[in-house]
């Protein structure tokens, strides 16, 4: 995954959303199956939650020397007007997956900023895949969630939650609801079904 893009291997790139409460095994997925499976990333992680999957940096300057020797560096800041410097970092080195845990910290259900924005909509030209880690689907714009080749979704139980995630998926909202811990639904856009307990991006 994320091998350098030439024209006669284009970039392969995906964008995720995972969503799930406090508690639900979010964080456990994507450290143990999502994760392991990346060779290039960089994860912003404010609450220092993925201590252990890669070697951390508080600055650019030092997240651009481990990233440069190991091609993962884990950056940790609790400062929101930091993110578009970090969204800026991820643009330029460009063939990588770039990770936001907490990504509602940074943006609202009416605006993200531009840097994130320009990851999301033109990442793809420069091998850029994003997954994006929140509580619930209605703390983010929609310009994220529509630009989405898959929603991961852990119990939710809320009902603005439940209503957007029957509209796009189909699934009964029973199912969403009733799912036991560190249990997940992935809807893959691409191929247009769910995929119960099972990581697949395209």
């Amino acid at each position: 995954m994320h091998q350098k893009p030439t024209e006669q291997n284009p970039p392969k790139t995906f964008r995720a959303v995972v969503f799930g409460k406090t508690g639900s095994g979010k964080s456990f997925l994507v450290k143990n199956r999502i994760i392991p499976a990346l060779e290039r990333f960089i994860i912003y992680d404010p609450q220092d939650e993925y201590d252990g999957q890669a070697q951390g940096a508080d600055n650019i300057r030092e997240a651009h020397k481990i990233f440069t020797s190991f091609g993962q560096v884990r950056i940790v800041s609790e400062y929101d007007e930091y993110f578009p410097v970090i969204c800026q970092f991820a643009w330029e080195i460009e063939n990588v997956c770039f990770i936001v845990d907490e990504l509602d910290i940074f943006c609202n259900a009416m605006s993200s900023p531009t840097e994130l924005k320009r990851i999301i909509r033109q990442g793809r030209k420069r091998g850029i895949s994003f997954i994006g880690i929140s509580r619930r689907h209605t703390e983010i714009p929609k310009d994220i969630t529509s630009q989405a080749s898959n929603i991961i979704t852990f119990r939710q139980h809320e009902p603005r939650d439940l209503k957007y995630l029957v509209e796009i998926t189909g699934i009964n909202p029973d199912e969403i609801s009733g799912l036991p811990d560190y249990e997940f639904i992935n809807y893959d856009f691409s191929l247009g079904k769910t995929l119960k307990n099972t990581v697949k991006f395209p």
